[in-house]
């Protein structure tokens, strides 16, 4: 009985890895980072967050949480409860940074206006 238990934990050790073939999967990538880009020549920041639960090969909704004026992505990550939504209704979440803290809304909020700031452009 010894015997056929080391078989099957043998069999089972080398199943699983990979494809049929031979190369192995990859890991789900890191559910949370930071990254930029670039618009117009500056760097843009967001807070991505994708499910490890989410399916890789299928489109995905993704929902864009802006934080209001003053606020940060931070403050949004802790008062939201966007990362939890996203698990549970399977769609990725991207938190964008605005610049000093303000959108662009045209003719209030900062002084994103007055420098021309392109949040259209960062968030398309």
């Amino acid at each position: 009985m010894l015997v056929l238990a080391w078989a099957v934990v043998l069999l089972a050790g080398g199943c699983g890895g990979g494809t049929e073939s031979g190369d192995a999967v990859p890991p789900p990538a890191p559910a949370v980072r930071s990254a930029s880009i670039d618009v117009d020549g500056v760097a843009r920041t967001y807070r991505l967050f994708v499910p490890t639960t989410l399916d890789r090969t299928e489109p995905a909704p993704l929902v864009m949480v802006l934080h209001g004026g003053g606020n940060s992505v931070q403050s949004m990550v802790e008062t939201t409860g966007f990362d939890q939504a996203a698990s549970a209704g399977d769609f990725i979440a991207v938190y964008p940074e605005a610049t000093g803290q303000a959108w662009n809304a045209g003719f209030c909020c900062g002084s994103a206006p007055e420098r021309g700031v392109d949040d259209v452009g960062f968030l398309n």
